[in-house]
């Protein structure tokens, strides 16, 4: 099993980052109660869960064994968004924005994007191509498709939006 893998100081710098986010989900969870800390420890787990599979994928050797941990990665990176702009709605008190409905709404294109990723054989929306670097075998070379580019403009939106959200709350808060 180990003849297929391959540690690396990104590797372990990876795993020391799924530790710390795991420890900060924890710390969140027990103080569930607290306004907005579910919401954060489920994006500690997310950020955990992207940072594992991620130093899985540095790990392998073989492609295909990249590509199922680079699949595996998209569902925390695109859950990532969606749950920070939550956490900043809740952080800024903008309840109404919190609907049912909103929520779904705002999960909706990430939801897509983690299925076209696990999909990509049959149509390459997310990679174009995909080849192991002959100067350096933990780095894959991805040529990225159209739904690569709609997921990341999506998120960096939704990130953007919320830090602006949190940014203007804290200043008007401390007014």
């Amino acid at each position: 099993m180990f003849a297929t893998w391959s540690a690396s100081i990104y590797s372990i710098l990876l795993l020391l980052t799924a530790g710390l986010a795991t420890a900060v989900a924890i710390f969140a969870w027990r103080r569930r109660k607290t306004q907005g800390s579910l919401i954060l420890a489920v994006m500690m787990i997310a950020v955990a869960e992207w940072a594992l599979a991620s130093s899985f994928e540095i790990s392998a050797i073989n492609l295909s064994t990249k590509i199922f941990w680079a699949q595996i990665s998209y569902i925390g990176i695109h859950s990532i968004p969606p749950l920070f702009l939550t956490l900043a709605l809740k952080y800024n008190q903008n309840e109404n924005w919190l609907a049912p409905r909103r929520i779904l709404t705002l999960w909706l294109l990430p939801l897509i994007i983690i299925g076209l990723a696990f999909t990509n054989n049959f149509h390459h929306l997310i990679w174009q191509e995909i080849s192991i670097n002959p100067q350096n075998p933990i780095q894959v070379d991805y040529v990225y498709g159209a739904g690569f580019w709609i997921g990341v403009v999506y998120d960096y939106s939704l990130i953007l939006i919320a830090s602006w959200s949190m940014v203007w709350t804290a200043q008007n808060f401390s007014n």
